[in-house]
């Protein structure tokens, strides 16, 4: 996925990131970023955290599922290639609303809702 597909799908859904910017490992050949997303409120609890990782995962279906550890400690990058300071996500309803328009559209929604439950 490139930054312009990424952006074109929170697009979409209107999640928007408050800015990406390329890993180290990055090339033009095959883009590495990462996406940072502000939330409107502070977030105390793991399994509110795990819901807001889990939502962002699947729409962003092809991000790096080893990035979801909230132990993992996440270095910076090379260059930013997106920015927008002003946008905030809230978890209810902006997320799951948007969660469940992706799978709504997805080959098969009831599997799908299943697993994201």
């Amino acid at each position: 996925m490139s930054v312009a597909d990424a952006v074109k799908r929170c697009e979409q859904y209107d999640i928007m990131p408050n800015f990406i910017y390329t890993t180290f490992r990055s090339t033009s050949d095959h883009e590495k970023f990462r996406m940072v997303f502000l939330v409107n409120e502070k977030i105390h609890d793991i399994r509110v955290r795990e819901l807001v990782q889990r939502s962002l995962m699947i729409l962003l279906s092809e991000a790096d599922v080893q990035a979801k550890d909230a132990s993992r400690l996440l270095f910076g990058g090379k260059k930013l290639v997106y920015e927008a300071y002003d946008n905030v996500i809230s978890v209810p309803p902006d997320l799951l609303n948007a969660v469940i328009l992706y799978i709504k559209a997805g080959s098969n929604p009831s599997r799908d809702m299943e697993r994201c439950c």
